[in-house]
This record gives C-alpha cells, sequence and structure tokens, in this order.
C-alpha cells in the first residue's frame, strides 16, 4: 500500500474516486438536518479532511445538507462540522465537508493526537 500524509497504513488516495486519504475512525457523531427536522446516531468508520463515511443507527435517512455533531475530548460544546450527503447504502452515508475540516481536526476524530511518527 502507498505511504500517505497520513502514514503507511491509512487508506491511500487515488484509489477508485477518493481524493485524499482517510483515517480509520470509530467516533460516535450525531448527524443532524441543517433545518432540524430529523436528527439520528452514527459511528465515524472513516475520514479525510474532505469528508467521512459513518454508519448510522435506526433507519436513518437524511437528506441534502447535514451537520455532524462530535463532542472532542476536552470540549464543553459539540463541534459541528457542515457537510452534504453524497451517497447512501444501507445503513453507511458518504458524506462530503463543505468546507473542508483542519488536519487537527480529522486527526481527533480518528482518536489521535497528531499525525504518525514515521
Amino acid at each position: 500500500m502507498a505511504d500517505t500524509e497520513f502514514g503507511p497504513e491509512f487508506a491511500p488516495a487515488g484509489l477508485g474516486k477518493r481524493q485524499e486519504a482517510r483515517l480509520p475512525s470509530a467516533y460516535g457523531v450525531r448527524v443532524v438536518w441543517v433545518d432540524m427536522t430529523g436528527a439520528c446516531s452514527g459511528r465515524l468508520k472513516d475520514v479525510s479532511s474532505t469528508g467521512a463515511r459513518i454508519r448510522v443507527e435506526g433507519g436513518c435517512k437524511p437528506r441534502g445538507d447535514i451537520y455532524l455533531l462530535a463532542l472532542l475530548p476536552g470540549a464543553a460544546e459539540p463541534r459541528r462540522i457542515a457537510g452534504k450527503l453524497r451517497w447512501q447504502v444501507g445503513d453507511t452515508l458518504g458524506v462530503r465537508f463543505e468546507p473542508s475540516i483542519d488536519l487537527g481536526l480529522v486527526y481527533a476524530l480518528a482518536g489521535l493526537d497528531g499525525p504518525p511518527a514515521n
């Protein structure tokens, strides 16, 4: 597997339609419709600065623009991350972050303190 900015053990960019490397994650999030008409719980499967895959619970069927709410360690309030639902297959969502998130937040959502040591 190709080496990436995250290290060789992570999903590389350039596979299929993937444009950026993703970090594996199991971080708990809340998926909220931007019009506030619905919400559901989920867990990240992987995350990058441009998007994430999320496994949701309870037959969640979000549409269009959404927010992810993630309570990061040491934070008093959940972090709100804006995104667009790109696809859904069963209980797995593909979300594109708009705007992209910084690498520090990507590492936090992957449960890492920072980039892996080489």
